[in-house]
């Protein structure tokens, strides 16, 4: 076979090697895998609320994502509270945080005293 057939019969075969190993291999064997279903901590989370200026922007959002301050629960009610006189509310990854970015559930939007705000979440 002449050198320049071969050259490209390896090359092929080489390519074509780690292709099919690196689609099919998967993990190397031995190798540990962890599942959990807690959030992982990704850091400290600092919850502010801002006045929407269009207040028909609350429309925006789903309903299950908008609630009405006296629909929230005692603790949502207080960081609600005190990040509204405070500017932020800041929980540290261990701290137990009602508007926390990992609950999907928790509302976008809070109608406060005839007024939409909207809860924002920074993770640093």
């Amino acid at each position: 076979m002449p050198p320049s057939i071969r050259r490209t019969v390896l090359t092929l075969v080489t390519v074509g090697f780690v292709a099919v190993s690196g689609c099919l291999g998967g993990l190397p064997p031995g190798t540990p895998t962890t599942t959990t279903d807690d959030m992982p901590a990704y850091g400290t989370e600092f919850v502010s609320v801002e006045r929407l200026d269009n207040q028909n922007r609350y429309t925006e959002w789903p309903n299950d994502e908008a609630a009405v301050f006296a629909d929230l629960s005692n603790s949502r009610q207080r960081v609600f509270r005190d990040a509204l006189e405070n500017g932020t509310v800041e929980f540290s990854p261990s701290d137990p945080n009602p508007f926390s970015s990992h609950n999907k559930e928790r509302p976008k939007v809070v109608r406060y005293d005839g007024t939409w705000y909207y809860v924002r979440v920074a993770v640093v």
